[in-house]
């Protein structure tokens, strides 16, 4: 059993959250991410391991040009509409009691949940109508890293998991025994 202050300082020092960790180190990004994605099959079944993951997944937003023209839309204009959807855009300051509270226009939280939901939001064209999203551009989701980490001048991925309803040894020498099959 850790103590808060002794898990924080386990987290900063090895730069994770999770109970168990596989490490996979190599030049060349998708050589990790295919690696990444055998170890992550591999350990799959064993007992006790839950939110197994590697990447982060992330909306794209691919702009189909000729379909936002037939709209007025350019390029940036989509991309801004997306990014504000997503991830919200401060619009302006409030001022009060000397202090300064920023404003920021976003869509619902639990609208951003669902691929439908996000192709099915309403950007406004420059002639004043609203069209979807999907009318003017293609929405998937693609798995990413959130960022391309390094160690001694390696690049290096991750995949994570925690542990629940086992002892954290049995499930880190089963996980081992796995990888090295």
């Amino acid at each position: 059993m850790q103590t808060y202050l002794k898990e924080r300082i386990k987290e900063v020092l090895t730069d994770v959250g999770e109970s168990i960790v596989v490490r996979i180190f190599g030049p060349e990004l998708p050589i990790l991410r295919e690696k990444a994605e055998e170890v992550r099959q591999a350990i799959a079944g064993v007992n006790g391991l839950v939110d197994l993951h590697v990447d982060v997944p992330q909306v794209q937003v691919k702009v189909d040009l000729e379909a936002a023209a037939r709209y007025g839309l350019k390029l940036g204009d989509v991309h801004r509409a997306a990014a504000t959807i997503m991830s919200g855009l401060e619009v302006t300051d409030i001022h009060r009691d000397g202090k300064v509270y920023d404003v920021f226009v976003c869509s619902l939280p639990d609208k951003r949940h669902s691929l439908t939901d996000v192709s099915e939001m309403l950007t406004e064209t420059p002639s004043g109508k609203r069209v979807h999203l999907a009318d003017v551009a293609k929405v998937k989701i693609n798995p990413s890293p959130n960022v391309i980490k390094r160690e001694n001048v390696s690049r290096r991925i991750d995949v994570h998991a925690n542990v629940r309803g086992r002892d954290l040894g049995s499930v880190a020498r089963e996980v081992e025994q796995r990888i090295r099959l």
